[in-house]
């Protein structure tokens, strides 16, 4: 599939929300612009996830614009949420959904994204 790296990640803007599905030794990859308006100086960006635990463990991580990891859920249940506070850096961030070892599954990401 074609989004596995920041260059074919599918765009996810804020407030939007993706369908996907993670097989084994599989990465999803969804492009969240930040941007700082004149007077702003951080952003939150919370990533919220949906899924079936019982048919496979996946997690997500939020990546900065560098692909440093910024926050990760690594939960056991069918909903799992980042929530990343004062990101101050503008840019694409990424959020990658993977499974735990080779788990497969089926979910909904969405994203959202406040400035101040």
């Amino acid at each position: 599939e074609e989004n596995d790296g920041r260059l074919t990640a599918t765009p996810l803007g804020s407030g939007g929300v993706k369908g996907g599905i993670i097989c084994a030794s599989d990465v999803d990859l969804y492009a969240v612009p930040v941007s700082l308006a004149v007077g702003q100086t951080v952003c939150d960006v919370v990533v919220e996830l949906s899924l079936v635990h019982a048919d496979g463990d996946l997690e997500i991580d939020l990546l900065s614009p560098t692909d440093a990891v910024v926050a990760s859920s690594t939960g056991v249940t069918d909903f799992e949420r980042i929530t990343a506070l004062n990101q101050s850096t503008p840019g694409t961030y990424l959020v990658r959904v993977r499974g735990a070892g080779t788990a497969e599954g089926t979910y909904d990401v969405g994203a959202s994204v406040t400035c101040r």
